[in-house]
C-alpha cells in the first residue's frame, strides 16, 4: 500500500484500497491498473482543456488548466471564472494597446511643435539682426548699464512691436490670405481626421470585444454616422456573445439566452453565469416581455454621440491652450538665443576689457550659434569646441593683401612653445611659455589655444589672450576632464584666420601607469603588477582581463579593483586558447594602461578508438570552446564525407574532459568523430581515423 501511494500520490487511500482488493493484493497488478486510470484521468483534463482553449483562444492553456484544477474540474464551475479572465485580457490588452498610440501620437506632436518653435524662435532672431541697428543695441545696453537680461527684453519687445506692424501688412498681401486659405483646409482636413480617430477610439473603449476592422467597416457603411453605426456594432456585438453562450449552453433556446443578456446588461460572463445557475435549477422559461435589439442599440447610439461631443469640445478648448504656450515657448526659446549672442557681443568688445559692441554677428554666425545645418566660413570669426560653443577671439585683419615684393620683405613669424611637463592629470594646472623670436610686433589680439592634437585649428577646448601684447610670457590652463593626446598652438592677429604660428609638444592628460602581467602555467593564474607613475589618486580604479579584439565596456573576462590589492592582482588564466591582456581603469571603462600580451596555448583533441567489445570510444580534451555553454557535440561521419550534415551519429556533451561511448554504425568503413558548437556546421576538431568492421 506504502509504495501505490509514492507512485500514485494524487490518489486517495480508498480508490487505492479498492483496486488493491479487486487484484487480490497484487501490488504490480494493482499498479499496472492503476497507471491505466491515472493516464485516463490524465487525458480527460487534457481534453477538457483543449476543448475550453477553443471557447477561450486568448488564455494560455496552464491558466486555464489552473482555473480548471480550482473548480475540481468541472467545467461548467470554471465558465464563469474564465469569462471574467479572458474578458479582463482583453480589456487590458486593448487599453495597453491604446495606451501605447497615443504615446507614440503625443511623442510625435511634441517634437513637431518644438520644432515649429525653434523656427519661429530663428525667424524672430534674424529678423532682429536685419531690422535693428547695432548702435541702437549699444544705446539700450548702455542705458541698462550692460545688462543682458534687461537689454534682452526690450530688444524683444521691439521685435514684437515689429512683428506686429510686419505683420498687418503681411495680411493685406494676397498670397499670404491664399496661404493662409490653404492652412486653413489643411486644418480642417486635420480636425477631421482628429474627429474620426476619436470617434474609433470610442467606439474601440465602448465595443472592446471587437475588432478596429470591425468598428471602421460599421463606420464606413454608415458615412461616419456615430449613432447609426454604434447601432449596428451592438447588434453584432449582441449577435457574438449570443453565439458564444449559445455554444455552451446548447439546451436552451435563443430567447432565453437573449433575456440573460439584457438581464444583465450585456456582460457575458454574468450572462453565462445565470444560465449556469439555471441548467443546475429546473429550468422554467421566464415569463417577461420580449426583449427589443433595435431600442437598446439606439439608445447606446445615442449615448456614444454625446460622449464623442463632449470629448471634440474639450480638444478644441485644449487646442487653445496648446497655441498660447506655443506662443511663450517661441519667445523663451527667442529670449534665451538672444541673450547668448548679446552676451557674446556685449563682452567681446574691440578694446580689451571695455565692455562695447562687436561687429554685428553674420547670417551665417547666428547659424552656427543656433547649431543649424549650414557650411561655416573659412572666415568666420566662430571658434566652437566639441562639448559648447565659446565666444570667439575677434581677429582685425589689414583690408589688402600684401603684394608679392611685400611679402618677400616681411621677416619670418617663429614662436616658440614650451611646456611645464610633458604629462598632466586631468584638472590639473598646465602652463605654457612663449616667446616670439621674429615676426611682426605682438598684438593683444594674440591668443594661445589648448586642442586635442587631431582637431582642426576651430575646434580649441579652451584659448587665453596675450593680453599684454608680449613678446614672451606664460599662461596658465587647466587640463581637460577627458583622457587623451592634446598640444597648445600660438595665433598672430597678424595671420589669416585660424592659421596657427606655431604649436607646441604633445602633452598627455590622463593618469601614467605601468601595467606587467605573467602568466604561470603551473598554477593556471596570470599576476599582474601594477604602478602608477603620476596622477590624482583613483580609489577606485580596477583591473579587467579582456581579449585583444574585446572592447572596454562589458566585454571583459573577469576584473578586480587595484586600489585594494597592493599593486598586485592574480585572475584565473582562461583556457581558451587565444591573445589575452589586462587594461587599467581609473573609473568607468576609460582605459589609461595596458599589459603586455598573454598567449595561451593549447589544442582540442579528440581520441577514437574501438572496444574488443565493438564499441566506439571517444577521449575527449576541449580547450577551444567550453561545450556545456556553447552547445558543443560530437558527430561521427565517414572520413571521406565532406557535408557535414550527413553524420551517421551523434551526442551533445557538456564536459571539456571525457569519455564519450557509441554503439559503432552498421556499415563498415573509415570514420572519424567531429567536434561541433554553437548550432553550427563548421568543424572545430577531428579525431583519428578509425575502422569499422562488418557487423
Amino acid at each position: 500500500m506504502q509504495s501505490l501511494q509514492e507512485q500514485f500520490p494524487d490518489m486517495t487511500q480508498s480508490v487505492l484500497g479498492d483496486v488493491l482488493n479487486n487484484y487480490s493484493n497484487n501490488t504490480e497488478r494493482a499498479s499496472a491498473a492503476l497507471k491505466e486510470i491515472s493516464e485516463e484521468q490524465r487525458r480527460e483534463k487534457t481534453k477538457k482543456v483543449h476543448d475550453l482553449k477553443i471557447t477561450f483562444p486568448n488564455l494560455p492553456e496552464e491558466l486555464i488548466a489552473k482555473v480548471l484544477e480550482d473548480s475540481k474540474w468541472n467545467e461548467e464551475d470554471a465558465l464563469v471564472p474564465l469569462f471574467h479572465l479572458s474578458e479582463e485580457k482583453a480589456r487590458e490588452a486593448k487599453r495597453l494597446e491604446q495606451q501605447e498610440a497615443q504615446k507614440q501620437k503625443s511623442e510625435e506632436e511634441k517634437k513637431k511643435k518644438v520644432k515649429e518653435a525653434k523656427e519661429k524662435a530663428t525667424y524672430l532672431l534674424d529678423m532682429f539682426h536685419a531690422t535693428i541697428p547695432k548702435e541702437k543695441v549699444q544705446e539700450i545696453l548702455e542705458e541698462n548699464e550692460g545688462d543682458i537680461e534687461e537689454t534682452t527684453t526690450q530688444l524683444l519687445q521691439l521685435v514684437a512691436k515689429q512683428e506686429e506692424e510686419k505683420e498687418k501688412k503681411r495680411l493685406e498681401d494676397k498670397k499670404l490670405l491664399e496661404q493662409k486659405r490653404l492652412q486653413e483646409e489643411k486644418l480642417k482636413k486635420e480636425q477631421e481626421k482628429r474627429l474620426a480617430d476619436l470617434k474609433v477610439e470610442v467606439l474601440k473603449e465602448k465595443f472592446f470585444d471587437l475588432s478596429e476592422e470591425e468598428i471602421l467597416k460599421a463606420l464606413n457603411q454608415f458615412n461616419w454616422h456615430i449613432e447609426k453605426a454604434s447601432t449596428q456594432l451592438v447588434r453584432i456585438s449582441f449577435e457574438n456573445k449570443k453565439r458564444n453562450l449559445k455554444a455552451l449552453f446548447k439546451g436552451f433556446p435563443d430567447e432565453v439566452i437573449e433575456s440573460a443578456l439584457q438581464e444583465n446588461g450585456f456582460d457575458q460572463a454574468k450572462a453565462a453565469k445565470q444560465l449556469s445557475e439555471r441548467e443546475k435549477a429546473a429550468f422554467v422559461k421566464p415569463s417577461q416581455p420580449a426583449f427589443n435589439l433595435e431600442q437598446s442599440a439606439m439608445q447606446i447610439g445615442k449615448e456614444v454621440e454625446n460622449e464623442i461631443h463632449a470629448s471634440t469640445m474639450s480638444f478644441v478648448k485644449n487646442e487653445e491652450n496648446e497655441q498660447a504656450n506655443q506662443k511663450e515657448e517661441v519667445n523663451a526659446l527667442f529670449l534665451e538665443d538672444l541673450k547668448t549672442i548679446l552676451a557674446s557681443q556685449a563682452r567681446s568688445g574691440n578694446m580689451p576689457g571695455i565692455p562695447g559692441l562687436a561687429p554685428p554677428l553674420t547670417p551665417k554666425q547666428i547659424d552656427s550659434r543656433l547649431k543649424k545645418e549650414k557650411p561655416v566660413d573659412e572666415e568666420s570669426q566662430v571658434v566652437q569646441s566639441t562639448n559648447e560653443v565659446k565666444p570667439e577671439p575677434v581677429k582685425v585683419f589689414p583690408d589688402e593683401v600684401p603684394t608679392k615684393k611685400e611679402e618677400e620683405d616681411v621677416v619670418p613669424h617663429v614662436v616658440t612653445l614650451n611646456l611645464s611637463s610633458p604629462v598632466v592629470d586631468v584638472s590639473n594646472p598646465i602652463t605654457v611659455e612663449w616667446e616670439i623670436v621674429s615676426g611682426p610686433t605682438p598684438s593683444n589680439r594674440d591668443w594661445i589655444g589648448l586642442f586635442a592634437a587631431d582637431k582642426p585649428n576651430k575646434e580649441y577646448f579652451t584659448y587665453q589672450w596675450n593680453a599684454k601684447a608680449e613678446s614672451k610670457g606664460s599662461l596658465t590652463f587647466t587640463s581637460p576632464k577627458v583622457y587623451g593626446t592634446y598640444e597648445f598652438r600660438y595665433f598672430s592677429a597678424a595671420k589669416p584666420s585660424y592659421e596657427h604660428v606655431a604649436r607646441s609638444s604633445t602633452l598627455i592628460v590622463g593618469p601614467q601607469y605601468t601595467l606587467v602581467a605573467t602568466l604561470d602555467t603551473l598554477t593556471s593564474t596570470i599576476k599582474v603588477k601594477w604602478t602608477q607613475l603620476s596622477g590624482n589618486p583613483y580609489p577606485s580604479a580596477w583591473i579587467g582581463l579582456y581579449t585583444k579584439s574585446q572592447t572596454n565596456n562589458n566585454q571583459y573576462i573577469t576584473w578586480e579593483y587595484a586600489a585594494k590589492t597592493n599593486n598586485e592582482v592574480t585572475f584565473a588564466a582562461p583556457i581558451k586558447p587565444m591573445e589575452y591582456e589586462c587594461r587599467l581603469f581609473p573609473y568607468s571603462y576609460f582605459d589609461v594602461a595596458r599589459s603586455n600580451v598573454i598567449t595561451i596555448e593549447g589544442k582540442d583533441v579528440l581520441d577514437a578508438s574501438i572496444t574488443p567489445e565493438g564499441v566506439l570510444v571517444v577521449k575527449t580534451d576541449i580547450v577551444s570552446v567550453d561545450p556545456y555553454w556553447e552547445s558543443g557535440w560530437l558527430g561521427i561521419y565517414l572520413s571521406t564525407e565532406n557535408d557535414n550534415r550527413q553524420w551517421k551519429k551523434y551526442k551533445a556533451i557538456s564536459q571539456r574532459k571525457g569519455e564519450v561511448t557509441f554503439r559503432p554504425p552498421k556499415v563498415h568503413g573509415v570514420y572519424e568523430v567531429r567536434l561541433f558548437a554553437n548550432k553550427t556546421y563548421d568543424v572545430i576538431a577531428r579525431s583519428n581515423p578509425v575502422v569499422i568492421q562488418q557487423q
